[in-house]
């Protein structure tokens, strides 16, 4: 849920082209540590699906070409923030694979709050699920 899958026919349009944020991860099936990723990047994906400022992404590398330009790394996982403002100069993310870091990367160089975005659509949840106001 709230994860958006890239192939190389629709990165322009997905990432570079987007007036969102997007969290790109560049990785492979056949590598042990982009499942790794790829798990803790699906629970981001879920997290941050309440935030429509930000999109998580993922190009499976072995499958598409990724623009050299963009992804010059010669590793994997690779994790990139393409801001909206400046979609030509990605952030690298490099503090392996903890959600709350990247939860916090996030924070830090979009300005959106995950926190912030989860109280703003509580209303609408406890609406959907019949939970009663607390106060």
């Amino acid at each position: 849920e709230g994860l958006t899958v890239v192939v190389a026919e629709t990165f322009q349009r997905l990432v570079m082209d987007s007036e969102r944020h997007v969290f790109v991860l560049a990785h492979a099936g056949w590598c042990p540590s982009s499942a790794k990723a790829k798990e803790v990047w699906d629970q981001l994906a879920a997290m941050m699906s309440v935030v429509k400022e930000v999109d998580i992404a993922c190009i499976d590398i072995d499958e598409n070409d990724t623009p050299a330009r963009y992804f010059p790394e010669d590793f994997i996982p690779c994790m990139k923030l393409f801001r909206r403002d400046n979609k030509q100069r990605p952030i690298v993310f490099r503090k392996g694979h903890d959600l709350r870091a990247m939860v916090s990367f996030l924070d830090e160089h979009t300005g959106v709050s995950l926190r912030a975005a989860q109280l703003a659509q509580y209303p609408q949840y406890r609406e959907l699920h019949g939970i009663d106001n607390l106060v």
